[in-house]
C-alpha cells in the first residue's frame, strides 16, 4: 500500500493509515496527564515515560536504563567501536558496509538522486529525501518526549540528547562533555589556543632568565 504523498510503501492498510497522519498533522491520541496530543499511539505511550519514569531499556555493557529505545540506541554508540569497514580512498572506517557504500559517493562525486521539484542533485537517497521536505514543509520526525518536529532524523536524534542527558562526546584532554561534536571542536580549540599562550609565556620567561644571567656575566 503506497502513500501518494511520498510513495513510502506499506505491507498493511492500517500501517499506511497511521503513516498518513505524518502528512495531515492528525493527532488523535493525547496524554490524560499534560494533554499533549500524538499521531501514533505507539509514541503516545511511549511519552507515558515521561510521567512514570519508567525506565525499561537498559545497556548491555554499564546497565545504564533508558525511558526511549531511541536514547539507549544513541548511548550505546558511545561503546561501539568495531569499524571494520574501510575506505580503501582516504581510510576512513566504519561499523557498517552500508556506511562505507555510502561514503564511497563523496569520492567519485556521483549525484544519482535528483529532485523531481527543482532538479538539484544529491549522492544519498536520504539526503534528498530530507530536502524534498523543504518544498513540502513537513516535519515528519517528532519528539515523543516533548513532541516538538523537525524535518530530518538526525535533527531529532540530536535534539533527543538534552532529554537523556547523555553527551556522546568528550574531550580526550579533559575528559569533559558535551551534547554536539561542534561544541567539542570548539572546546577542544581552546585547549590548543593555552597551550600556545602557556608555550609563548614559557619561551618568554626563558628569554627573560637567559637576558638576567647575560647581565650578571658582564
Amino acid at each position: 500500500f503506497p502513500c501518494e504523498v511520498c510513495q513510502k510503501s506499506f505491507s498493511r492498510r492500517c500501517n499506511l493509515k497511521a503513516h498518513n497522519r505524518v502528512h495531515t498533522n492528525d493527532r488523535p491520541y493525547s496524554c490524560n496527564i499534560c494533554k499533549k496530543s500524538f499521531a501514533q499511539k505507539c509514541n503516545l505511550n511511549a511519552h507515558g515515560r515521561v510521567h512514570t519514569k519508567e525506565r525499561p531499556y537498559s545497556c548491555d555493557v554499564c546497565k545504564k536504563s533508558f525511558s526511549f529505545k531511541r536514547s539507549l540506541m544513541v548511548h550505546c554508540a558511545i561503546h561501539a567501536g568495531d569499524k571494520s569497514f574501510i575506505c580503501s580512498t582516504c581510510n576512513m572506517s566504519f561499523t557498517q558496509v552500508s556506511a562505507l557504500k555510502s561514503h564511497s559517493v563523496i569520492h567519485t562525486g556521483e549525484k544519482p538522486y535528483t529532485c523531481t521539484i527543482c532538479n538539484k542533485s544529491y549522492s544519498q537517497n536520504s539526503t534528498l529525501k530530507s530536502h524534498i521536505l523543504t518544498h513540502t514543509g513537513e516535519k515528519p520526525y517528532s519528539c515523543i518526549t516533548c513532541n516538538k518536529s523537525f524535518s530530518r532524523k538526525n535533527y531529532l536524534t540530536r535534539h533527543s540528547l538534552f532529554h537523556t542527558g547523555v553527551k556522546p562526546y568528550s574531550c580526550f584532554i579533559c575528559e569533559k562533555s558535551f551534547f554536539r561534536k561542534y561544541d567539542l571542536s570548539l572546546h577542544i580549540r581552546a585547549h590548543s589556543k593555552l597551550n600556545t599562550l602557556s608555550r609563548t609565556a614559557e619561551m618568554s620567561n626563558s628569554e627573560a632568565n637567559l637576558g638576567q644571567i647575560n647581565n650578571c656575566l658582564l
